[in-house]
């Protein structure tokens, strides 16, 4: 298992998008010093999460299962991802929104 300084760096690599959301704002706004800073943070974010993946890739142990059973964890979205009609309208359950 990871410890808790491997968490953190790789639950904090999830800002990286907006990171760069921001640097491309400042950028745009004549900020260019401070979107190089970011895009470098950005850059800097990314591999340490790839190397937090490779570490854990490579030095922790792999455990095999077979699932017996799988809940959705919200039926309500997962029904409407699962039901989604064709563009042909050939889907015909009964309740379903898509149908008039």
């Amino acid at each position: 298992m990871l410890n808790w300084l491997a968490k953190l760096l790789l639950t904090s690599t999830a800002i990286a998008p907006v990171l760069l959301s921001y640097a491309w704002v400042a950028y745009r706004a004549g900020e260019a010093r401070q979107a190089l800073v970011l895009v470098v943070l950005v850059v800097v974010f990314v591999v340490i999460s790839l190397g937090v993946l490779h570490y854990a890739k490579t030095q922790l142990e792999r455990i095999s299962f077979t699932a017996t059973s799988v809940n959705a964890a919200d039926p309500g979205v997962t029904w409407h991802v699962a039901m989604r009609p064709s563009k042909r309208k050939t889907l015909k359950t009964a309740g379903s929104p898509w149908v008039k």
